[in-house]
């Protein structure tokens, strides 16, 4: 049994999260069908205002470079920067927060979670039923990705640090995951959704967080 759980913070968007969560449980059986690959046992969508993004990314952030330094004899310099860079991304997080669709996160324990942001989605259009399906759809494939791995996000090193757009992992999670869109969201709605060509832009010190066109 594959629970769906969206959290949300505020009364304004109880009314998103209950649409989520009814449009989730059309998408799952769609994206298992099309990638043949299990979805989490516990799908995992918050919605946070941007500060909430940014908390949530800079502890991942943490997390990870903690992770990537673990045992390596540092530099006086280079401890500098690993100190600095969950602040320097928390700040990266606040300044696109709002053009952001979706973000994946690893929690403490390394299960994905899927974080919204109901104000950035209103203002990019898509909170339409249409769009807000094509967007969960692809994140639900990037958690399905994770699933398929062992239920355990790995994410791309941070440390040293590297561009998001040249890390071969992540361009191949969103490539699949653009690909599903492609081909289950019209087992959905009966019809393809059209998205936009905006260029994707990826904060250079960021790992996954991105400004997306449309985990």
């Amino acid at each position: 049994m594959i629970n769906v759980y969206v959290q949300h913070e505020t009364a304004r968007s109880e009314e998103l999260a209950e649409q989520i969560q009814g449009l989730l449980t059309q998408v799952i059986p769609a994206v298992e069908k099309v990638t043949g690959l299990p979805a989490p046992d516990t799908v995992t969508v918050e919605l946070v205002d941007v500060e909430g993004l940014a908390t949530a990314w800079s502890a991942f952030i943490r997390r990870q470079v903690e992770r990537d330094t673990a045992g390596l004899d540092l530099t006086e310099w280079q401890r500098k920067r690993v100190t600095a860079l969950p602040r320097a991304e928390r700040w990266t997080a606040l300044k696109v927060g709002m053009g952001t669709e979706h973000t994946l996160i690893a929690n403490s324990v390394g299960r994905p979670s899927t974080l919204l942001i109901p104000e950035a989605l209103e203002q990019q259009g898509l909170t339409d039923p249409d769009r807000l399906c094509e967007l969960l759809v692809r994140a639900l494939a990037e958690q399905a990705q994770v699933a398929a791995c062992g239920g355990t996000l790995v994410p791309g090193p941070v440390w040293p640090q590297t561009r998001a757009a040249r890390d071969v992992n992540t361009l191949f999670s969103h490539g699949h995951a653009q690909w599903t869109s492609d081909q289950a969201t019209p087992l959905i709605l009966g019809h393809p959704v059209v998205r936009d060509d905006r260029p994707t832009r990826v904060p250079q010190k960021s790992a996954r967080l991105e400004t997306q066109s449309g985990p």
